[in-house]
């Protein structure tokens, strides 16, 4: 909601350009509050109540007016304008300022207001809430509930209204009114203050639930109202919303003296929960999942808890320490865990995550753009996992996480744009895993990749020696996949229990496809660079084509062994025995050869065919030869169409009718190197 002289704007820089309706809601706020939003209008950044209760005292009437017709109306909470200039009237009449408002009590409402139909009987109820949260105040960026304005107030006994207008149960009304709309995600140096805000409705539930503590604590009531006291128009008594069910699960799970495993259900209740409540009944954008068993020794990279978008972009993890554990530790352990690079996080300006000690709880965002000490910030108070009110405040800052990801969600096009990495199909969601054709799982650790291939795909086309032997012989190769361990060094693939394998594989890449003649020389060298040295060693790779031909990420490292060592220090040799001098440009290093599986010894009689990836000769019964590797290479190119190269030197198609020739005349890696186009700028020389 606008609250006069402290409206916040977002500031996020944003990388990519916006969609045009986008931009004109973004660039021309002041004409657009003019004019009459649609239903459900998007929330702008901080259009919240970031007031507490010093600063409502000091409210005129005419200031506190405007407040209220600001959340009643279009640019506030609801579909239709529920505060009339009648209520104005009144309220400027009977000189109600910012101090006699948050004295009043229903009872005074009611006659202000009236309670002749349901309509009028909502709008009670949504001023009561509005008084009950105005009472409340920030520190350190942290709105605290009030306490004290509920000293003798019974619930059981307090006069029936409305919180609804339309049917018994509505389920969407209440999400629609919780989950604030926002136009953009909040900056990251105001989350504090965002994530703290007090909800804007509260929530029917059984008084059952609420008998027990409505006296020792009464502050439950900025969260939850009676259920018996609320009416639809039609006068039914309303049943509790779904999302009653977090605060149920609060209320219900027990506190004190617990083992980890049990804090382990009450942070499921209320952070899974609440996100699996709000998510309840709309299209299957989020997903979650948490690491429940360790099968290998890489299970313990994954966080405790995660949640995805669309299965592709992590946007809130979480881990759990043993209570003795020091918070600093439990910071290294999960920023160990995050891996931000655009290959994963796409252009998300923050992930959201949390850690839990024992019974304690506090929330976090990572952002490598934050102007602070670190990129991982403590956004929330400590909560108490042994406290209801506690876990009330988690519901409600799991509730205001969840309008960021419907945020992100609703502008997906924007977050998963990265100017260097052109497809979506180039990210990959991180700790997923993501089966192909049901045969083969891949799933991204950050600075490697488990892939696991099923016992069914190893019997009818793969052998484990094989593997063993090209992955142990193939191991000093550049821009080629390697097996490792999970500390980086070179390994060799593991045979599982039941007959499937599992690799580990570095480097880790992603998706991308040339744009210029440089680009592509770059690529299709890097390409015949790593044929000839895996030609040299006795291997061919047999499966060339665009899915397995990635950009190095950068940022990952790796352990080199000291065989790789004495490889720098041995001098590479040609086919005719001359020493190979070899300068290669920085953006060579960049591309990557993967997917080691369908290769073997070269001039080995194949015992299967692929009429659709080799040249006719390569038939079952036959030999593969290492020049059938170059001539896929010609393959790929003619996939993508003469279009693409129209515009290239003469020495590009020199090298096309090359390749063309390369399965029939026996055209080997080095000889397509010694090729024109990629001499003839002295940045290859043999």
């Amino acid at each position: 909601m606008y609250i006069s002289g402290e409206t916040f704007h977002s500031t996020r820089n944003k990388r990519v350009k916006l969609p045009r309706h986008n931009r004109n809601q973004n660039n021309n706020n002041n004409v657009q509050l003019n004019k009459k939003r649609p239903s459900m209008p998007y929330w702008k950044s901080f259009d919240f109540p970031t007031i507490d209760s010093s600063q409502v005292q000091s409210w005129s009437p005419s200031q506190l007016i405007t407040h209220l017709r600001t959340m009643f109306t279009t640019k506030g909470y609801f579909k239709r304008d529920l505060w009339t200039e009648s209520l104005s009237q009144k309220f400027l009449s009977l000189q109600i300022d910012g101090n006699k408002l948050l004295k009043m009590d229903r009872s005074d409402l009611i006659k202000i207001v009236g309670c002749a139909d349901g309509i009028k009987r909502l709008v009670i109820g949504i001023l009561e809430g509005e008084v009950i949260r105005l009472n409340g105040r920030y520190e350190d960026e942290i709105y605290h509930d009030p306490g004290g304005i509920f000293s003798g107030f019974d619930a059981c006994k307090t006069q029936i209204y409305t919180l609804q207008t339309k049917t018994v149960n509505d389920d969407k009304f209440f999400r629609k009114v919780l989950v604030r709309k926002l136009n953009t995600v909040p900056p990251a140096h105001n989350l504090r203050r965002y994530l703290s805000s007090p909800l804007t409705l509260r929530i029917p539930i059984q008084s059952i639930y609420l008998r027990l503590y409505q006296k020792a604590i009464p502050e439950i009531f900025c969260y939850l109202i009676p259920q018996e006291q609320c009416l639809d128009q039609r006068n039914n008594l309303m049943t509790a919303p779904m999302l009653s069910l977090p605060f149920i699960n609060a209320i219900s799970l027990p506190c004190h003296d617990m083992v980890l495993s049990n804090y382990t259900i009450v942070i499921d209740s209320l952070i899974q929960g609440t996100l699996s409540v709000l998510h309840f009944g709309t299209r299957k954008w989020l997903y979650m999942d948490r690491s429940s068993s360790f099968h290998s020794p890489e299970d313990i990279f994954r966080p405790d808890w995660m949640c995805w978008i669309n299965e592709l972009l992590l946007v809130f993890q979480g881990i759990q320490l043993a209570e003795g554990t020091d918070w600093q530790m439990g910071i290294s352990f999960l920023h160990s865990k995050i891996h931000w690079k655009s290959m994963y996080y796409g252009n998300l300006p923050y992930m959201f995550a949390y850690i839990s000690k024992g019974s304690k709880l506090r929330f976090f965002i990572f952002s490598p753009n934050l102007e602070m000490t670190t990129p991982l910030t403590q956004i929330s108070q400590e909560f108490n996992l042994d406290s209801i009110m506690d876990r009330f405040g988690i519901i409600k800052t799991v509730i205001n996480i969840y309008s960021i990801l419907e945020t992100i969600y609703r502008n997906w096009k924007i977050y998963v744009s990265i100017t260097h990495i052109p497809s979506i199909s180039s990210l990959h969601p991180l700790y997923l895993s993501v089966q192909r054709n049901g045969e083969t799982i891949i799933e991204f650790f950050g600075e490697f990749v488990k892939k696991t291939i099923s016992s069914n795909l190893m019997n009818q086309f793969f052998k484990f020696e094989t593997l063993c032997a090209m992955y142990s012989d193939t191991k000093h190769i550049k821009n080629l996949v390697h097996c490792v361990d999970t500390n980086g060094n070179f390994d060799l693939p593991m045979r599982e229990k039941d007959g499937a394998c599992r690799i580990l594989i570095q480097p880790v890449g992603y998706h991308y496809y040339p744009t210029d003649e440089e680009e592509w020389k770059s690529c299709l060298r890097t390409v015949l660079e790593v044929l000839h040295d895996m030609h040299k060693v006795g291997w061919t790779h047999r499966d060339i084509h665009w899915g397995n031909i990635m950009k190095h990420d950068s940022n990952c490292t790796k352990k080199r062994d000291k065989d790789n060592n004495d490889m720098k220090k041995q001098g590479l040799y040609n086919d005719v025995g001359q020493v190979t001098v070899v300068k290669r440009n920085y953006i060579d290093d960049e591309w990557l050869l993967i997917d080691l599986e369908m290769g073997g010894r070269v001039n080995e009689v194949l015992d299967l065919t692929l009429w659709d990836r080799w040249p006719e000769k390569a038939e079952k019964g036959q030999i593969y030869k290492a020049c059938y590797d170059v001539w896929q290479i010609e393959r790929m190119l003619h996939e993508v169409g003469d279009n693409e190269f129209k515009t290239f030197s003469k020495y590009f198609w020199k090298l096309r009718n090359l390749l063309q020739r390369a399965a029939i005349d026996e055209i080997s890696a080095a000889e397509a190197l010694r090729c024109e186009w990629f001499v003839i700028d002295n940045e290859f020389i043999w």
